[in-house]
This record gives structure tokens, C-alpha cells and sequence, in this order.
């Protein structure tokens, strides 16, 4: 059932509903206002009034503005909290519509008001609030003068606990005049201010994040790392596991060039390690983990996450140490390195079973207290009163029965949480399953892609054989029985089709051999690998591009198939160069190690978005990857658009 109050505050907003447009003009509404003015909670009133403001705010602004003032004025005690509630919501509509000085006129008249009737708090408040306001519309002097009187009034009447905000609004003004040492020394104070006069502040949070934020973008690691621990230390006395994306260094994030957000994290890595802030050190090397996840370089935050878990080792911080080992192991399953994978997810294991331990260790601790504190009771109480004997049996009945209870609920929870882990270890045991299936299949499918390089290659020679000693031969014969026609016919050379015909079978013979040669190079198949790499650098000058080649300790035992091999990816590296890069300078590495031959391609071309030709694949990228793959190397693309590109490439020599 409604309450009176309830009832005139659904009564006013349907009124309102219906007949706002006629509202400045309805006399009725002053018996109502009269009315709403006498219920006893002050809340609800504010409510109503507030609701009617956001609904005539969402049909028109001016409307809004008009209606507001129109109750704002006609309230009777001009010291009760819904008249500054509600001259606060005038001077935020005035804001809204752009009409700054009227809404600072506004409260400056509630800072009056708030001085007249003895609300010193709200007052230094207001002369807080204008100040901001100036600062907003560019009068800094104005600004700095409403800050000297917040702080008067603040001293004068001991008001301690508002003077980390006047502190605040001075970084504010310090900032906008670009004095930089003195909005660090201002937000600096208005925490000191805070932790003296006003540490259970429920605006704690809020400052530590602003003061952290600052000092990270002005790159003040130090100072940053300092508050930002004091900012984990408040959460964790929240909430034990601390959202990362709730902590200032994940509000400069950027996916698009997460360079930046590295070196800046790597920065405070450094100064909270020299520090000691272990749980900002933990939170930066989570947030550059998910950095170098996003451009695929997961190995380069290991050595930040090992030094974060031996930071940790000795702690007791449990959430913490999950959290690190937890991106440990996701780090490493990354990289496909799942033997240490599965040593951190064993590690993950056993923190479980520790915190488990421990918890139970406490909770049997905590029973045995209350036992032995119940046993002294009932020999106090058989000492002084042996007639409440069996009033104590029956209390000792009850608690066994409680503690058999607990005893059995305990049992149930530990058999659950057995569950759950053997349930865990199981779907573990087949993700491990999957992978090895995963592993098998990849194998599977390079020896299919071995048989078919394989075959490809013995087939280019067969054709290129063909075409050389088949066909060009043939093309030969016809060009000496041609001239031996004209020997014995002289009159055929003052023919107009003499010359053009042997042209064309010169160019047909030309053309053979040109292909056969693209085929299977002549001078890879007589002298090696450096020859056809040097006759293909030779070539590329008939198409205006100007090839450098480098050989360097090239090794003479290579099989002859990885060199075919090699030949085969710098060919097809030309081919793109050819007919994509439009290059005029090309730059050919090959540089032999004991083990393996390192291959730089480097072009001054237009350059490519290496992820989205990867996502189209495009024959080109996955030729040259297959063959890579095929020779168990490794292959980094590294190119910038308008800037060309380099391919590196490291193949092993057996």
C-alpha cells in the first residue's frame, strides 16, 4: 500500500506528465508545490522535482530550465537541503545551454545562502565549485580568487576535511596555466590533506586514480609507481581480485600502436621494481603481457613475469601469484613451448592446494579456540553451579550435533572441491590430447607438402629438359634447314618474309631456352646456388631495377635440394618485388652460420600491410611461407607502407 508521501509524489508526476506544457501558467501547481513542501522526506521531495526536471529536460532544454527555476523560486525555506539540491540542478541546466556565468551567479547565491544559515561546509564547497567553473571558461584569476575564499572559510571554521579538494582544484588551475611543478605539488598535498584529515574518505579511490593518472602521463614513473600502489592497497581492502582494466596504466591503452603503452610500462616496471612496489610491478607486467600478446611477440614479457613471480615468492599475496602464473602459462602455450606450459599450470595446482591448506588450517584453528574456550566455560560453570549439570548436557548435545554438522558440510565442500579439481585436470589431460593430435596432423601435412615440393621439382626438370633438348633442338634444326633452303633458292632473300621468318624461329629458339633457364637455372644445376642467385640479381636489370647481391660464407656441403629450395623462395621474393613493390633497389643477403644460412630480401618499394595480405592469402605469401615451412626455417616480414619491406630468413643447412 502507498504512504502518504508516495502517494502526492505519483499524484504531482502525472500531473506533471499531463499538463507540463502549461506549467509557468497553472496556479493549481502552487497548491501542489505547498503540499509536496510539507511531506516529511526530503528525498522523495528532491526525487519528484528531479524527475519532472529530466522529463521536461528530454522534450526541450529551455523548457526544463524554466520549470526549474519556477520551483526553485517558490520554495519557502531557502536553507533546507532541497533548496541547494535543486539550485544545483538550475545551475547544471545553465551549464548544459552554454550559459556559463548565470549558472556560476546561481551558486554563487547558494553560497550565500549556505553562509547565512551557518552551512560552512557547503559554502567552502560552492566557492570550490565556482572556481572550477572559472577555470572552465577561462578566468583563472577569478578562479584562484573563489579558492582563496573556500580555503578562509575552510580555516576559519576547522573544516580539515575539505581541504584535499581546494588542493585538488589547484592542480586544476596549476595546469591550466601550464605551471607543472606546482600541480604535482598541489595533487601531492591534496593527498597528504586527505590521508590527515579525512582518510576514510569515500572519494579515495577517485583521488588516488587521478593523482597515478597524472604523474603517468607527465612519465613520472616513480611518483606513479608510488600512488598506484596506494591505489592496489585501497581496492584490495574492497575486493581481493582487482579488475586490471579498473587501474590507470589500462586507460592508455592503444590497440592500434601498442609500441607506446610498452616502453611507458616497461618504464614503471623499472621504477616499481627499484621501489619495492611489488603489486604495481604484478598489475604493469599483466597489462605489457596483453601488449606484447596483441603483436604477437609473447616471449619478450617473460623475463618481466619471471622477475614479478620471484618478487612474489615469499609473500603470501595468493591472488597475485595466480595471476602471474596464470599469464605464465597462457604465455607460454602461446609460444608452443607446452612442456612449460604444463610446469606453470602443475605451479597453478599447487597454489590452489596451498591456499586450500591454509584456509582449512584456520578454520580448524578457529574451532579448536572455541573449543577449548567451551571447555573452560563448562568447568567454571560445574565449579559454580552443579545443579545446571544437565542444563550443560543438553548445550554440549546441541553443539556436537552443530559441529557432526559442520564436520559433514565441510566434507561435502572438500568433496566438491575434489571434484572440481579432478574435473579440471581431466579437461586439461585432453586440451594436452588435442594438441598433440593438433602437433601430428601439422606433421602429417609438411610430409605431404615434402612428397609434393619434391615431385614439383623433378617435374621442372623433366620440362625444362624437354624444352632444351626436345623442342630447342627441334627449333635448331628448322632454323639451319631454313638457311640451307635460302643457299639453295638465293632468290628467297629478297623476299619481304626472308628476315621476319628468321626472326621469329631465332626468338622461338631464344624463348625456349629463356624459359627452361626459369625453369631449372643453368647455373644452378652447374655451379650452384650463388651463380643462379647472381644471374637473377643480373636479370632485373633488364627491367630497370637495381639489384645488390651479398654472399657471405655460403657452405659447400648445402644438399642440393635445400638449395634448389632457397633458389626457389628469392625467386618467388623477385616475382613479388616484380610485380607488386614497383622497387628501383633491391638487396640480396645470403649469410652462412654452422648450422644454418640466414636470407635478407630488402626492397625500397611501396611497402604492405603484412596482416591483412595474411588474412587474403595471397599465393605469393603462402608459396614463400610453405617452402620456409618445408625447410623447417623461420620467416619475419617486416614492412611499412610507402616504405618497402624486408623478409628475413633463417633455414637450416640438414
Amino acid at each position: 500500500m502507498l504512504s502518504k508521501n508516495q502517494i502526492w509524489a505519483v499524484g504531482l508526476w502525472c500531473f506533471l506528465f499531463l499538463a507540463s506544457p502549461i506549467w509557468a501558467q497553472d496556479p493549481a501547481i502552487d497548491s501542489l508545490l505547498q503540499k509536496i513542501e510539507q511531506l516529511d522526506d526530503s528525498n522523495a521531495r528532491y526525487s519528484t522535482y528531479r524527475q519532472i526536471t529530466r522529463y521536461l529536460f528530454s522534450i526541450n532544454a529551455d523548457t526544463a530550465l524554466a520549470q526549474c527555476t519556477y520551483y526553485f523560486d517558490k520554495i519557502p525555506q531557502k536553507n533546507s537541503d532541497l533548496y541547494f539540491w535543486l539550485g544545483l540542478d538550475k545551475a547544471s541546466l545553465l551549464t548544459s545551454l552554454n550559459q556559463n556565468q548565470e549558472s556560476i551567479n546561481v551558486i554563487n547565491r547558494l553560497m550565500h545562502q549556505a553562509e547565512i544559515s551557518g552551512q560552512y561546509t557547503r559554502q567552502a564547497n560552492f566557492a570550490q565549485g565556482i572556481a572550477r567553473k572559472f577555470i572552465r571558461i577561462n578566468a583563472p584569476d577569478s578562479a584562484n580568487a573563489y579558492l582563496i575564499l573556500a580555503e578562509k572559510t575552510c580555516n576559519r571554521y576547522k573544516l580539515n576535511a575539505e581541504l584535499w579538494r581546494i588542493a585538488n582544484s589547484r592542480a586544476m588551475l596549476a595546469g591550466y596555466l601550464g605551471n607543472v611543478k606546482e600541480e604535482a605539488e598541489s595533487y601531492e598535498q591534496a593527498w597528504r590533506l586527505m590521508s590527515r584529515y579525512d582518510a576514510q574518505s569515500k572519494q579515495k579511490g577517485y583521488l588516488l586514480y587521478v593523482i597515478a593518472d597524472y604523474f603517468y602521463v607527465k612519465q613520472d614513473w616513480a611518483r606513479f609507481a608510488h600512488y598506484n600502489e596506494l591505489l592496489i592497497q585501497y581496492f584490495m581492502t574492497k575486493q581481493k581480485d582487482i579488475p586490471i582494466n579498473h587501474m590507470p596504466i589500462s586507460s592508455h591503452r592503444d590497440d592500434e600502436f601498442p609500441m607506446k603503452p610498452i616502453k611507458d610500462a616497461i618504464q614503471v616496471l623499472n621504477a616499481a621494481d627499484s621501489l619495492g612496489k611489488i603489486s604495481t610491478y604484478v598489475m604493469t607486467v599483466s597489462e605489457l603481457n596483453r601488449n606484447y600478446q596483441q603483436i604477437n611477440k609473447p616471449a619478450l614479457a617473460i623475463p618481466y613475469m619471471l622477475r614479478a613471480e620471484e618478487l612474489l615468492h615469499k609473500g603470501k599475496d595468493f591472488n597475485s601469484t595466480k595471476l602471474i602464473l596464470q599469464g605464465l602459462q597462457n604465455n607460454f602455450e602461446q609460444q608452443g613451448k607446452y612442456r612449460k606450459a604444463y610446469e606453470y599450470a602443475i605451479k597453478l595446482r599447487n597454489l590452489s592446494d596451498s591456499i586450500y591448506r591454509q584456509d582449512n588450517a584456520d578454520r580448524i584453528a578457529e574451532m579448536d579456540a572455541k573449543y577449548s574456550l567451551e571447555k573452560k566455560e563448562r568447568k567454571i560453570a560445574e565449579q559454580k553451579l552443579a545443579l545446571e549439570q544437565q542444563k550443560l548436557q543438553r548445550f554440549y548435545y546441541q553443539f556436537g550435533a552443530i559441529l557432526l554438522g559442520i564436520i559433514a558440510l565441510m566434507s561435502w565442500f572438500y568433496y566438491r572441491k575434489r571434484l572440481k579439481y579432478h574435473q579440471t585436470i581431466t579437461a586439461q589431460e585432453n586440451i594436452l590430447h588435442e594438441k598433440e593430435v593438433v602437433a601430428l596432423k601439422q606433421q602429417k601435412d609438411i610430409a605431404v607438402m615434402n612428397a609434393m615440393l619434391n615431385g614439383q621439382e623433378k617435374e621442372r626438370g623433366r620440362i625444362a629438359k624437354d624444352l632444351h633438348d626436345g623442342l630447342g633442338g627441334v627449333l635448331s634444326a628448322v632454323k639451319s634447314h631454313f638457311q640451307g633452303v635460302v643457299q639453295e633458292f638465293p632468290e628467297i632473300k629478297h623476299s619481304g618474309k626472308y628476315q621476319k621468318t628468321l626472326d621469329l624461329v631465332t626468338n622461338a629458339g631464344d624463348e625456349v631456352r629463356r624459359v627452361a633457364h626459369d625453369i631449372l637455372p643453368r647455373a644452378l644445376a652447374l655451379a650452384g646456388l650463388q651463380p643462379a642467385v647472381e644471374d637473377l640479381a643480373e636479370s632485373l636489370s633488364s627491367l630497370g631495377i637495381n639489384c645488390k647481391v651479398e654472399i657471405i660464407n655460403l657452405p659447400k656441403d648445402c644438399p642440393k635440394s635445400r638449395e634448389i629450395m632457397v633458389f626457389r623462395i628469392i625467386q618467388e621474393l623477385i616475382n613479388n618485388i616484380i610485380k607488386h613493390s614497383e622497387a628501383k633497389n633491391v638487396f640480396i643477403q645470403l649469410f652462412g652460420q654452422a648450422d644454418f644460412v640466414n636470407l635478407m630480401v630488402e626492397d625500397d618499394g611501396m611497402g604492405f600491410d603484412v596482416e591483412s595480405a595474411k588474412q587474403k592469402g595471397g599465393m605469393g605469401l603462402s608459396n614463400v611461407k610453405s617452402r620456409v615451412a618445408f625447410l623447417k626455417g623461420k620467416i619475419i616480414w617486416d614492412s611499412v607502407i610507402g616504405q618497402g619491406t624486408t623478409v628475413n630468413i633463417e633455414i637450416p643447412i640438414r
